[in-house]
């Protein structure tokens, strides 16, 4: 039965809608029918919710249509480059697709020329999620952080002792300290990334004539075509022995210049060495040739040994 009313389909026998509460027979009340466009019977189902829209909890849209531009939550990211450094030598950039071997054979991809290191004495690979450094069972043994280590995963600023060199391992994101949360997991065990290239602001080569003869430390220099100044400190004195672009130029020791303080100093086997680069322009005292200065030197470290 069809309320007058609200248009409502009760069901047959009731005496009042069970929408609006009219009273549909017998009642003192009589309805005409409605004229006109008939009233849409409502639903009793409820009411649909309002459609979502894509901007709803972020920006709202913008006044000519459109979404409004929303700022991304972070910067864009940079991968994570790995680098190794041992000073005078040229730094290494380490690829996750190839090994490297450390040792004084010229068929090593790190090369450290003295006694100390075996001809191959080390190694570093990817694995997994770092780079691991492993011992290849050499004479004298592999250091990192004055720990003798088998195999180890390298973290950020690991200090790597072989024979007398010093190799610093460096992690760095270029000039973003964004780390996506992938390279987070891979160096969950680092603290600090270096922010840019650690590469060119590391200048300094030091250690102990003990362990590393001045004749090597010089030959070194020369290979690598280094300019600056070696600084040798010994018994309280110090002298020292520049180089422009690996040739020996000048020598000071005491009250001696020229090749008279360089043949004093190459005699020296207790004390401390430091190189530190310098581009500036040196006054030539030495006109020998480097490589007979060189050789010289050897002969000296042979002697003395």
């Amino acid at each position: 039965m069809r309320c007058p009313k609200c248009n409502y389909n009760n069901l047959d026998g009731s005496s009042v809608c069970n929408l609006c509460g009219e009273l549909l027979h017998g009642g003192a009340k009589t309805y005409l029918k409605p004229q006109g466009r008939k009233r849409p019977a409502p639903s009793r189902k409820p009411a649909a919710p309002e459609p979502f829209e894509p901007w709803q909890g972020a920006a709202p849209p913008s006044v000519g249509g459109g979404m409004a531009a929303v700022e991304p939550l972070e910067p864009a990211l940079r991968e994570i480059r790995h680098c190794l450094v041992c000073f005078p030598l040229d730094p290494v950039k380490l690829q996750k697709d190839r090994p490297y071997d450390i040792g004084r054979s010229k068929k090593c991809t790190i090369i450290l020329p003295v006694g100390m290191v075996s001809r191959k004495h080390a190694r570093i690979a990817w694995k997994g999620k770092a780079f691991v450094l492993t011992d290849l069972e050499s004479h004298n043994g592999t250091r990192v952080n004055g720990e003798l280590v088998r195999e180890h995963p390298l973290r950020n600023r690991d200090q790597i002792r072989i024979g007398p060199y010093n190799l610093d391992y460096f992690a760095y994101a270029g000039d973003t300290s964004v780390v996506s949360s992938q390279q987070q997991d891979e160096l969950q065990h680092t603290q600090d990334i270096t922010i840019g290239d650690p590469s060119h602001s590391v200048n300094t080569f030091r250690g102990n004539i003990a362990e590393m003869h001045l004749g090597d430390i010089m030959q070194l220099l020369n290979l690598t075509r280094k300019s600056g100044a070696l600084t040798v400190k010994t018994r309280g004195n110090k002298g020292t022995i520049h180089f422009r672009s690996g040739d020996i130029v000048d020598a000071v020791y005491l009250t001696l210049q020229g090749e008279s303080a360089f043949r004093e100093l190459i005699k020296v086997q207790e004390g401390t060495f430091k190189f530190t680069l310098d581009e500036s322009d040196r006054k030539k005292t030495i006109l020998t040739k480097t490589q007979d200065l060189l050789l010289a030197a050897i002969r000296q470290a042979k002697q003395g040994s």
